[in-house]
């Protein structure tokens, strides 16, 4: 919401308070008023949320919190108080719109909707996590929860992107997802039993890879929508990389090697389209006369491969891609 308007925020909690007799002189400290409020409305605290009508306010009693809101459109003589959340919580976190808020129940962490919408309905809020904790990265929010033990992530809907299975925080990956891909991802996991789903940012067109939740190995999939799509990788490996933009292959690994996977786009009428085994140390993209070529590590030197078949185009001789002959040799794309 913003830096609060100090001045024009004292300035109308001194109006509210002469307005109910409570002072009479604009130099009455701050301390003072917090504590004449809370004694009018009858809680141990009160903290203000907003400075535009209507007022927020969350309020505690008996140790636990709430939020109201204080509507002075009439005159501060005639000013009204409106329960927007009741006086249940253990703990109501920051309240910034349009930010999410974390609040604890009983014990439980969830988090609210937006209380300056005045709708709030607190029977359809679910409070099951052990924790919630939120991270600012690169502008973006990450919002993490732990169930017993283990963490995952949520979406800011409430919906869980990743489920708890990470030991540690730290271990949980950034994954973002748009509104409108949730309802793609939701499809996927369940058609494809994977636990986790991770969509390719860079191109946005609808391409995501995906861990099977009972192998563990990864693989890659175009949805359409509608439960449509097409596998565009088995779920055979340990880690798969997204294509590039235009590409022609990407990095597949399986036990720590690195090998080549076509894409189906370009090529779905090959008997495999795993050309290049995952039996290599690393590998180096390159454009040659117009077209791509592959370098590649193996036993600790590097050497040309034919990355449509999987054929050695030279000998590994090489300590590094510096010292790799031009790769003169013809290199078909279909």
């Amino acid at each position: 919401m913003g830096q609060i308007n100090t001045n024009r925020f004292t300035n109308k909690i001194l109006w509210l308070l002469m307005a109910f007799g409570f002072v009479g002189s604009s130099a009455l400290a701050q301390d003072t008023t917090n504590q004449t409020l809370k004694k009018a409305l009858k809680v141990q605290d009160l903290q203000f949320v907003s400075d535009y009508e209507p007022d927020l306010v969350k309020v505690k009693k008996k140790n636990k919190w709430g939020v109201y809101s204080i509507d002075t459109y009439s005159g501060l003589k005639n000013a009204t108080f409106k329960e927007i959340l009741p006086i249940v919580f253990d703990s109501i976190g920051r309240i910034y719109e349009p930010e999410i808020t974390v609040a604890i129940y009983k014990g439980k962490y969830g988090f609210l909707p937006n209380p300056f919408n005045n709708d709030v309905n607190i029977k359809r809020l679910s409070f099951e996590y052990n924790k919630i904790e939120m991270e600012s990265f690169e502008g973006r929010i990450y919002i993490y929860f732990k169930m017993g033990n283990k963490w995952g992530l949520l979406h800011q809907t409430g919906y869980e992107m990743i489920p708890a299975i990470f030991s540690k925080k730290s271990e949980v990956p950034k994954l973002w997802l748009s509104e409108w891909y949730i309802d793609q991802h939701k499809a996927i996991r369940k058609k494809l039993e994977a636990d986790l789903v991770i969509p390719d940012g860079g191109n946005g067109d609808g391409v995501f890879k995906y861990r099977d939740s009972e192998t563990q190995k990864w693989g890659m999939v175009q949805y359409f929508g509608k439960n449509q799509y097409t596998k565009m990788i088995p779920a055979e490996f340990d880690s798969v990389r997204f294509f590039p933009f235009n590409s022609n292959y990407t990095a597949v690994y399986n036990n720590g090697k690195v090998g080549i996977y076509l894409a189906s786009w370009s090529y779905d009428d090959r008997d495999t389209m795993h050309t290049v085994p995952c039996v290599y140390e690393d590998y180096k993209r390159y454009t040659a006369d117009g077209v791509p070529k592959l370098a590649m590590k193996k036993d600790g030197k590097w050497g040309w491969v034919n990355w449509l078949t999987g054929k050695p185009m030279s000998e590994f001789n090489y300590e590094t891609t510096d010292d790799l002959p031009y790769p003169h040799y013809k290199q078909r794309l279909y």
